[in-house]
């Protein structure tokens, strides 16, 4: 899922396009998501949450048409995607009061979590993976960070270097043998 500080005036799915254009060229079955923005009508609370709902549970369908394991399911997300990737692969928690529950939620088969940062990012710091990590394994949730020397902002989902390669490494671990 993209990111853009979640307006659409700052970016939508179409950057994601070469990330995507290369994880298909390497055999993964990819969705680039498009949400509503919370500067657009219908986005922000629920909207843009109720977007990213509708297209997790919508693998169900691609799934069954395209013959894909949702065992080897994984969300991800770029800036304020990462966000929504991780609120979307938690939705089986959701109380039931919420607008947003659902009965049965897709969820990744085993939900593990890697947060790929940037040390030099001036826009998410690497400090903040450092915050989530230490707050999730205070709840007993284990998360893996893997920080990238340089690159800025975009080194993460760029389709060459060491963020390419740590993104293969760390989709490697979902894959089942062929």
């Amino acid at each position: 899922m993209h990111g853009g500080c979640w307006q659409a005036r700052i970016a939508d799915h179409g950057y994601l396009e070469p990330l995507a254009d290369a994880l298909a060229g390497q055999g993964w079955a990819v969705w680039n998501v498009e949400y509503r923005s919370a500067d657009v009508a219908g986005g922000g609370w629920p909207g843009t949450y109720q977007d990213v709902a509708a297209a997790a549970d919508f693998t169900r369908t691609l799934a069954a048409r395209y013959r894909l394991d949702l065992q080897r399911l994984v969300f991800a997300g770029h800036s304020a995607g990462g966000h929504l990737a991780l609120w979307a692969a938690s939705r089986d928690r959701i109380a039931d009061s919420s607008v947003l529950h659902a009965a049965a939620p897709v969820l990744p088969a085993r939900m593990s979590v890697t947060l790929i940062t940037v040390a030099d990012d001036a826009v998410i710091p690497a400090s903040q993976a450092a915050a989530y990590r230490r707050a999730a394994r205070l709840a007993g949730a284990a998360v893996t960070v893997r920080v990238l020397p340089s690159g800025g902002h975009f080194a993460a989902v760029a389709t060459q270097g060491a963020g390419w390669q740590v993104l293969l490494d760390e989709l490697a671990q979902v894959r089942v043998p062929r």
